[in-house]
């Protein structure tokens, strides 16, 4: 992936968080409260995220999303400092994010007329939340991807992607279902065409001639 990377994804599963309004966070809270979950253990994975990609300056003033969030607990004169510090911090993702989403539709744009039928029409189907529930090989050169697009919105039916002449086919993390995060398409050439998918567990690769889009 070159435009929306695996990094940029994680980040914004913490701006999601740290984006959310203070009210509907304190009700989710309670709601953990109420039903004995514990946040911090529930969202373990986000934290660490967090702490990935906080700037260094801050990873030893916060510790967790909550931290992030209530920073009304920190002193009345340090306060400022933090707010300012996350909201640039927060920018920055937010300015990197447009800034890769411009660069990627602009490329798009110059080589939709030169792709496949099969990927034109990809390229206006909505698959972000489908699940990759197959994969097949029929023949040597040939990959097919079955996709349940019930959890996309809006909600579709399933596809079968059936991907010709593949000369490079590459999937990290093999366990099936796969959620589908996003796609990029490459023109290699006039007959060749590179597609790299990110899912929320690993990431696929590949290079083929053709590709047929159909519901099943």
């Amino acid at each position: 992936m070159k435009y929306y990377t695996r990094e940029m994804y994680e980040k914004d599963q913490v701006m999601d968080w740290l984006l959310m309004d203070k009210t509907i966070f304190s009700d989710l809270e309670r709601y953990y409260v109420e039903n004995g979950i514990d946040f911090n253990v529930k969202h373990e994975e986000t934290n660490k995220l967090l702490l990935k990609y906080l700037p260094e300056h801050l990873r030893d003033k916060i510790y967790s999303i909550k931290d992030a969030i209530y920073l009304d607990k920190y002193d009345a004169l340090f306060r400022p400092y933090l707010v300012d510090e996350l909201e640039k911090w927060k920018n920055d993702i937010k300015q990197e994010c447009i800034s890769n989403s411009q660069a990627y539709s602009k490329y798009l744009n110059s080589i939709a007329m030169l792709l496949p039928d099969g990927v034109q029409t990809l390229i206006k189907t909505s698959l972000h939340d489908a699940q990759l529930i197959e994969i097949n090989k029929p023949t040597e050169n040939t990959i097919a991807f079955e996709l349940d697009g019930s959890n996309c919105c809006p909600p579709q039916g399933r596809y079968i992607m059936l991907f010709s002449d593949v000369n490079f086919f590459h999937m990290t993390q093999d366990i099936l279902p796969k959620w589908w995060i996003y796609e990029e398409i490459e023109l290699i050439n006039e007959d060749c065409f590179r597609m790299g998918i990110l899912f929320d567990n690993g990431e696929c690769e590949l290079i083929a001639n053709n590709l047929i889009l159909k519901t099943k």
